[in-house]
């Protein structure tokens, strides 16, 4: 996968498909008013492709810490689908 020009932070394919990509904005995306500015984001794109952001942060550290929160969320989700799916076959 590119490093999007070496701002990519993390980048995460699940067995599902599911893609978590965690990644420097290169310019403030707080565009609410005061504070830090946010300079990374986590997006999730679906095996469709479909893409939702998941998390915006103000430092280097949020964002590595919010890209282990994604995989851990979407992967439990994940899991559940499996099970659900296994469950009703029965």
């Amino acid at each position: 996968m590119a490093d999007y020009n070496g701002r990519c932070v993390e980048h995460t394919v699940l067995k599902s498909g599911h893609r978590i990509s965690t990644a420097f904005l290169v310019f403030d995306h707080n565009l609410m008013g005061p504070g830090d500015p946010i300079l990374w984001n986590t997006i999730v794109t679906d095996r469709n492709g479909k893409e939702r952001i998941y998390g915006k942060y103000r430092s280097l550290i949020q964002a590595k810490i919010g890209h282990k929160a994604a995989v851990a969320v979407i992967g439990l989700l994940e899991r559940n689908e499996e099970k659900d799916g296994s469950e009703g076959g029965n």
